[in-house]
């Protein structure tokens, strides 16, 4: 088990009777990592912010232009939050940014649920996410290693992450001082 499970473990709250872990952060600091290990340890399922970008058709200008607007919050808020916080499992659709196409996604019955990606600490779902007592994760990483990083994973996006989707997220953490409402800030370093 590594370093940040551990810690993110032991900051979980034990009294909710749904244990609900989310984990936001900078592209390539470790988020879908960090998940995929908490998971592993938990048996818990995530929900990944990324099946909840905006549909093309909703991208305007002015949405684009907000903080946070390129992922479809309200969509995310009819599927996923009234139902996360339940023992029950329960059905959301994927949005699949390649196609632009929706496919069917099943969260399924547990104790434990994880919610992983940018946009997941978004202020619109803070009041449920407290309710819930949810851990509140952020990851950052240095401006360097995160380009090397998506540069290894997404070699002909890096111009686009660089110009354009980079600062969006920026423009997010902070006009909503995302990182200052997490209670577990964790520095991704080079591997």
């Amino acid at each position: 088990m590594n370093n940040f499970v551990k810690r993110v473990l032991a900051q979980l709250p034990a009294a909710a009777d749904v244990q609900l872990i989310v984990i936001d952060g900078m592209c390539g600091s470790g988020k879908t990592t960090l998940a995929q290990e908490l998971a592993r340890e938990l048996g818990a399922p995530v929900i990944h912010m990324d099946d909840f970008f905006l549909p093309y058709d909703l991208r305007t200008q002015e949405r684009l232009a907000q903080p946070g607007g390129n992922v479809d919050y309200e969509r995310f808020a009819q599927e996923v939050l009234p139902f996360v916080g339940v023992e029950d499992g329960f059905s959301y659709r994927r949005f699949s940014c390649s196609d632009g196409s929706f496919s069917a996604a099943y969260c399924p019955a547990g104790k434990v649920r994880i919610v992983e990606g940018t946009y997941s600490l978004h202020p619109s779902f803070l009041p449920v996410w407290q309710k819930l007592n949810a851990l509140r994760v952020f990851l950052s990483v240095d401006e360097k290693e995160q380009l090397r990083r998506i540069s290894l994973r997404n070699p002909d996006l890096l111009e686009a992450f660089r110009t354009r989707w980079i600062p969006m997220e920026n423009a997010y953490f902070s006009a909503f001082s995302v990182a200052e409402g997490a209670h577990v800030c964790l520095e991704s370093k080079p591997v």
